[in-house]
């Protein structure tokens, strides 16, 4: 049992914060809610809420702490915010007609969703340098929908006199599990796009599931998986654009963004499935473990999300 005290209290260490960065990250954050609840208002909060959501779902199977979302979660801002914003300039320098289907559509619908995967990209590098092991799907599922929670919420800040007249997607009376996916009435159909921390946390999970089957199989074929998630939530983005732009409705003949949310808890539940049943059976084996998860004296989700590194580790072997 000292063995794996001793393990936490290392892994514990590397997330501890001297406390003027504490300070200084709260006040960052304290700052950028408020600009960010002031300027997207109703948009911002639906945001918090979806966030939230994925952070109480991957609270038990997840391996990364508070320090590495909240960085990934301000380069979504930063990073991503602005490629997007250079992305504009460039082809507004250039001239090309930024309001066309094309160009806002499968220029700019495409770039976005490749821009908010990369705070995820460099977090599973640093990860993977630091640890020498891939992280958990659930890493992969909380760190996309952290980045593209950033970058959703600044682009938000923007929207001027939008509105829409309904959410779609699964609920339970008037909650909704997905409230970004905002969506309007074609031909008497809906139209919409799932929001963009949904859509990359979809993408994200596409990844580390693929990692997942590499690792297992040993199969070249399992990238066709986040290939296809890829290509099927940017058509998706690049369509709904092109509505907006141009009024085709093209998007209305694949279902019209209705299917996503359902692909998405497919995707989240075998995630969970298979960082849960992963947990479980590392436990089994180690009887001391499972006993520190009833110490009093140790965090439990901090103690559980150590074990999930452990249990990752050791699958790895």
């Amino acid at each position: 049992m000292d063995k794996f005290k001793s393990i936490i209290s290392r892994n514990l260490a590397l997330r501890r914060l001297s406390p003027k960065l504490v300070w200084v990250w709260a006040a960052c954050i304290i700052i950028l809610f408020i600009y960010f609840a002031l300027k997207a208002r109703t948009y911002f909060w639906l945001e918090i809420w979806f966030l939230t959501e994925i952070l109480i779902i991957s609270a038990f199977t997840r391996t990364v702490g508070w320090k590495r979302l909240l960085s990934v979660f301000f380069q979504g801002i930063v990073l991503s915010g602005t490629l997007t914003f250079l992305l504009y300039k460039l082809l507004d320098i250039s001239g090309a007609d930024t309001n066309s289907a094309f160009i806002n559509g499968w220029v700019i619908g495409f770039s976005e969703e490749l821009f908010k995967l990369l705070p995820l990209a460099l977090a599973i590098y640093f990860l993977y340098k630091k640890r020498k092991t891939i992280p958990n799907p659930s890493d992969f599922l909380i760190l996309s929908v952290m980045s593209a929670s950033g970058f959703s919420i600044l682009e938000k800040t923007f929207w001027t006199d939008i509105n829409f007249p309904l959410i779609y997607g699964p609920h339970l009376g008037k909650l909704y599990f997905f409230p970004d996916a905002l969506g309007i009435y074609v031909d008497g159909r809906v139209l919409g796009y799932i929001g963009h921390a949904a859509a990359t946390g979809l993408i994200g999970m596409s990844i580390g599931i693929a990692f997942f089957l590499q690792k297992k199989f040993k199969k070249a074929w399992v990238w066709i998986i986040p290939a296809l998630i890829y290509a099927w939530v940017s058509v998706e983005h690049a369509l709904l654009n092109a509505y907006y732009e141009e009024g085709i409705k093209t998007l209305l003949k694949l279902g019209g963004g209705l299917a996503t949310p359902w692909i998405f808890l497919l995707f989240l539940a075998a995630v969970l499935a298979i960082d849960a049943r992963n947990l479980f059976a590392w436990l089994k084996n180690k009887p001391l473990a499972a006993r520190l998860l009833k110490d009093k004296k140790l965090f439990f989700f901090k103690t559980l999300h150590v074990f999930n590194f452990l249990s990752s580790v050791d699958k790895g072997k």
